[in-house]
Formats: structure tokens, C-alpha cells, sequence
């Protein structure tokens, strides 16, 4: 796991924190980079899922919080955490639609 941190420069108002979680393979045995992004736009935030193909194909998916992205691969799975009831899941990626369903929700 990498993390990187941007800020704005003029008064640290903008925010973006970038998380490479690791690669993981489809069933299809599709290699895919996983990122994670959190962009503060000082009060409002913007949390995005994104995965990157061996051919450079960008998904993004937009999610509602931060606490809706996945923490860690392990296994070739995602893992996801409920804040709510300390629930962890995870899950393995088959094929990537126009949807993303954690364990929990659909984005």
C-alpha cells in the first residue's frame, strides 16, 4: 500500500489523498490497479474507487463517503468495513460494469 498526499499550496483549503491498495486479478485473469481517492474540497469531499487495466482503461466509480471505500486487498479480494456495525466483507471482482456493489451498497 502507497499513500500520497496533495495539498493547495495558498491556504491548505483543497485536499486529496490517494491510496494505491495493490493489483488484483479478475476471473477472467484481467490484471487490474487498485486505487483509492479522497478529494476535500474544504467541508465537502469527493470519494472515488478506481481501477486501472494493463492496458491503461481508467473505471471510476464515484462513492458517498470515505468509509465506503475498500481498505486493503488480501487474497485477490477487497475488503470493506461497515463503520456503523464493525461488519467486515469482501469481495472478488468478476468483470467491472457501469455499477460498483460493495458488500454493503451500490454506487
Amino acid at each position: 500500500m502507497k499513500i500520497y498526499l496533495f495539498k493547495n499550496n495558498k491556504d491548505n483549503s483543497v485536499k486529496q489523498k490517494i491510496i494505491y491498495l495493490g493489483s488484483i486479478k479478475t476471473k477472467k485473469n484481467n490484471s487490474l490497479k487498485v486505487f483509492t481517492s479522497f478529494l476535500n474540497l474544504g467541508g465537502k469531499g469527493n470519494s472515488q474507487l478506481i481501477f486501472v487495466s494493463i492496458k491503461r482503461k481508467v473505471f471510476k466509480y464515484y462513492m458517498n463517503l470515505p468509509s465506503d471505500l475498500p481498505f486493503k486487498i488480501y487474497r485477490n479480494q477487497l475488503y470493506f468495513k461497515n463503520y456503523e456495525t464493525k461488519e467486515t466483507k469482501s469481495i472478488k471482482i468478476d468483470t467491472l460494469r457501469n455499477i460498483f456493489c460493495t458488500p454493503f451498497e451500490c454506487f
